[in-house]
């Protein structure tokens, strides 16, 4: 991932031109690894330069379309949409197509479509990822909200209202947020990931840690990303 090291040093340099550069080379690339592309427009996504790429972030579209297949082209373009802001009737199509491929069976598909901006068509940035959180909700579930609330768990959810009820980790008492408003705020969390059973079943994950604390360690470090022993510590206590 040669590409990706100097696109994060332009990115940490904030050096726009240098990286735009980089940007016009590494598009006309005939390959590129799902997990470089991938990587790559996370970065640009949570980085300075954001605003400037929304109306350029499609021109790496050829090159996400060599990866060929569906799923992997379908994890690039979630943060290529979280980007662009052109909604321009090739990405409009490209969504739907892959909504319907994965959503479809979706009880509330017909809502989703229309609160992610898809249908009626409306401004569809952020399309990708909103469905992902808003196919995921259901009681029981877990998302982690941006915000400062940490880890929280759906309690209550109604399409009809467009509201549902979060308990979370860092708050007191139940909270009640839009659907629009957690679409902003919000990730989707697995049942499996270190934060969800944190807070979902803290006993079990402890009785696990005692039992066999170097496979809880690694769950923590693949879920949270590299820390020190002391931040380790912190997240386990």
């Amino acid at each position: 991932m040669g590409y990706l090291k100097e696109f994060e040093k332009e990115i940490a340099a904030r050096n726009l031109s240098k990286f735009m550069f980089l940007w016009e080379e590494y598009c006309t690339s005939d390959l590129a690894p799902k997990e470089e592309l991938k990587a790559l427009l996370e970065a640009v996504r949570d980085s300075d330069f954001k605003p400037r790429m929304k109306e350029m972030v499609e021109t790496i579209l050829p090159l996400v379309f060599t990866l060929q297949d569906p799923d992997a082209i379908y994890e690039c373009l979630i943060p290529l949409y979280d980007i662009q802001d052109t909604n321009t009737d090739e990405l409009y199509e490209l969504a739907l197509s892959h909504a319907e491929r994965r959503f479809s069976s979706h009880p509330h598909y017909q809502d989703i479509l229309r609160l992610v901006g898809l249908r009626p068509r409306k401004n569809f940035q952020g399309a990708l990822s909103a469905m992902e959180l808003l196919a995921h909700l259901k009681e029981g579930k877990f998302v982690y909200h941006n915000g400062g609330w940490d880890t929280g768990e759906v309690m209550e959810l109604s399409f009809l209202k467009e509201m549902a009820v979060f308990e979370f980790e860092s708050t007191q008492g139940a909270r009640s947020i839009t659907l629009k408003n957690a679409m902003r705020s919000m990730n989707p969390l697995s049942d499996e990931h270190f934060l969800a059973r944190r807070f979902g079943n803290p006993d079990a994950l402890e009785a696990e840690a005692r039992k066999d604390p170097v496979k809880v360690v690694k769950l923590l470090l693949k879920d949270l990303g590299p820390k020190t022993a002391a931040e380790i510590k912190d997240e386990l206590a």
